[in-house]
């Protein structure tokens, strides 16, 4: 009985193992604007937003999806500073029509987000 449990999670935990092994997270650090530019000098915690970015290599795709109503653009750009990808909402799917380094920035009213990727 011990062996045909063990044998089923293995068989298991291969099979979800390979399932998501295309889709990565990418987790970027959100962070507030400055209104007159200057740093006070004080450490703040990072803010919490809902948002998650997903990285599919399959389809080249990035997908970012936030269940709040949260107004934001997001905008790829890849590693020549050209603009590669643009979506005015917060829940979009965007293309990446080739393999490179790429960086991701979301701008929210008072805050934005910035990460790297590669394809």
């Amino acid at each position: 009985m011990k062996k045909i449990l063990l044998i089923f999670t293995l068989f298991f935990s291969l099979t979800v193992a390979s399932t998501y092994a295309e889709t990565y997270e990418i987790h970027p650090p959100i962070k507030t604007k400055k209104n007159d530019g200057k740093d006070d000098g004080r450490g703040r915690a990072p803010i919490y937003l809902p948002i998650k970015i997903y990285l599919d290599t399959d389809n080249n795709t990035v997908r970012v999806v936030s269940n709040d109503d949260i107004q934001a653009s997001v905008s790829i750009y890849n590693e020549a500073g050209e603009l590669a990808g643009y979506s005015m909402s917060i829940n979009a799917v965007l293309p990446i029509l080739s393999s490179g380094n790429y960086s991701i920035y979301i701008d929210g009213d008072g805050w934005y987000a910035e990460a790297e990727f590669s394809i």
